[in-house]
């Protein structure tokens, strides 16, 4: 299947059509967190393992939606999304405020503080995580 056949002109004919729409975009998103791991250079800042379940948790918050229409139009939504990191016209910096930051994220677990800042910096960092 291809990203064509994802935004196919037109709307589903029923749910299990669109329901299989939003399956497809989701193994197309998970198969591409490979490759965006290695053009954002991210393997210091979060694991594929860390972007597969943002991706999982991000398609289920959808999961009570049973509109045909509505599953569409987050189909060409995700695709867009994804296709704006597969081409890197989003940076690193929105990939890492959209899908690694959140409550879990600590910075001295990936070893980002203690990099032989200044002792300023170090309490500072430490105060604000």
């Amino acid at each position: 299947m291809s990203f064509k056949s994802l935004v196919q002109s037109g709307s589903s004919k029923d749910l299990p059509e669109a329901q299989e729409r939003v399956l497809e975009l989701y193994r197309r998103s998970v198969r591409s967190v490979p490759f965006i791991m290695e053009c954002f250079n991210m393997e210091g800042v979060a694991t594929p393992a860390q972007l597969r379940s943002r991706i999982m948790k991000e398609f289920r918050k959808k999961t009570d939606i049973t509109n045909p229409r509505a599953l569409d139009l987050l189909v060409v939504k995700g695709l867009e999304e994804l296709m704006m990191f597969l081409t890197q016209t989003k940076q690193r910096h929105h990939l890492i405020a959209q899908y690694v930051q959140e409550e879990s994220f600590d910075p001295r677990k990936l070893g980002i503080i203690d990099r032989g800042e200044s002792e300023f910096l170090k309490k500072f960092l430490e105060g604000n995580a």
